[in-house]
């Protein structure tokens, strides 16, 4: 039980991210990062093997299009078989400026329960739907950890975060959703936008198990990057963030990738299938994604990656037998498709990294030596070694401190 004492407030930090969200908080006399409370008893988190993880995977299935719920559902709630919506958070900020470093195939990812909105409903819709499903569950760990009765008089102060890259409009409908979600609701509490590459550094600066001393050597820069699920943002300046540069670019792009490269191998027998079978929540999407966290260097050059997938209208000839094997309905991906879904991605994450250290040095401020490495898509086996190889040319130290929402 967390003790409060007078003129505490209870901090709150919400992470709604692309592909998952997540939410920490600590009373306002914490004395370290060790007293903040990440959740992780997500609900229906036990049923999967997540249990006990730090983020919810950020989808929305609606009760009137799925006949089985008898209300909506959100994260791991989600079954394989509904309906749902996912990267809803990329639709938040359509009037945002292009820039070049977002994936050029963005607006083809829609389909299949991707950047795509239910009938009748906004974007702001979607997310305030989530969001509930979160404050729901705020309220019960707060008061699992201290209590209903303190909970009544302790002032909150909700901090969201937002991308980097964001314009004005959309932090606005941002922050209307958490607040129609029921965030910020008592006139003692207040909700506040933070960027995520601000949030990013702020931890990573000040985390007790990367003391600043070991991060950042007199007179030199630290780059924060900070890789998410749909967005890519970077920012520098050892203590304090001068500029920010970002795009539309981060790890949901492997999954749009891995459509890409099955849709042209398969055609319509992959892509007449529902988002029931092949959309977020999928046990497809599932078993991919314990691929991508699995794939690094050091796989075996001659591993294949196989994912359960039926695909009934599939003609098998022994060129298709090199990607599906018919017996067990697995599709079947080598290392170098593995290396060619990610690449792309990472190809754009290391131009943008590349362009935020010119630009330091065409200002004149201090040397970038230290990266921190944050965001989901930072956890990534492959994309830490490719940016570890970068860093290790441009004589860069990388680091992945400690990262909660």
């Amino acid at each position: 039980m967390l003790a409060v004492r007078n003129r505490t407030k209870l901090i709150v930090g919400i992470d709604y991210g692309t592909t998952y969200s997540g939410l920490s908080f600590a009373l306002s006399n914490a004395a370290d990062f060790k007293d903040i409370h990440p959740w992780t008893k997500y609900p229906g988190s036990s049923t999967h093997i997540a249990e006990h993880c730090h983020k919810a995977p950020s989808w929305v299935a609606f009760k009137d299009e799925n006949p089985d719920l008898d209300e909506n559902a959100w994260g791991y709630q989600i079954e394989p078989g509904m309906k749902t919506y996912a990267w809803t958070k990329l639709l938040l900020d359509d009037q945002a400026l292009a820039t070049e470093y977002d994936d050029p195939d963005l607006n083809k990812a829609a389909g299949n329960g991707l950047m795509r909105l239910p009938s009748g409903r906004t974007a702001k819709d979607v997310v305030t739907e989530y969001l509930k499903g979160m404050h729901s569950m705020y309220k019960k760990a707060v008061i699992e950890k201290i209590g209903e009765d303190k909970l009544e008089d302790l002032p909150v102060d909700f901090w969201l975060t937002v991308p980097a890259t964001w314009s004005e409009r959309a932090k606005l409908i941002t922050r209307a959703a958490a607040l129609d979600a029921g965030f910020a609701s008592r006139p003692i509490d207040r909700l506040s936008l933070i960027t995520e590459p601000d949030a990013a550094a702020h931890m990573a600066l000040k985390s007790s198990i990367h003391h600043v001393e070991d991060l950042i050597d007199v007179g030199t820069g630290v780059m924060v990057c900070d890789l998410g699920g749909g967005t890519v943002s970077s920012s520098a300046d050892g203590t304090v963030i001068l500029t920010l540069s970002g795009g539309k670019c981060g790890g949901t792009f492997v999954d749009r990738n891995l459509y890409k490269l099955l849709s042209e191998r398969f055609g319509t027998a992959f892509t007449d299938l529902g988002p029931q079978h092949v959309g977020p929540g999928s046990q497809f999407m599932d078993q991919f994604e314990m691929h991508k966290r699995d794939f690094s260097l050091d796989t075996p050059s001659r591993k294949s990656y196989k994912i359960t997938l039926p695909m009934r209208r599939l003609v098998v000839t022994p060129e298709i037998e090199k990607y599906y094997d018919p017996d067990f309905n697995w599709v079947l991906l080598s290392k170098d498709d593995m290396k060619s879904l990610f690449d792309p991605v990472i190809d754009v994450i290391l131009k943008l990294v590349k362009d935020q250290v010119d630009q330091v040095k065409r200002d004149n401020e201090p040397r970038i030596k230290t990266m921190c490495l944050v965001g989901g898509f930072g956890s990534s086996p492959y994309v830490k070694e490719r940016l570890l190889e970068w860093c290790s040319e441009q004589e860069i130290r990388l680091t992945t401190p400690w990262t909660g929402a």
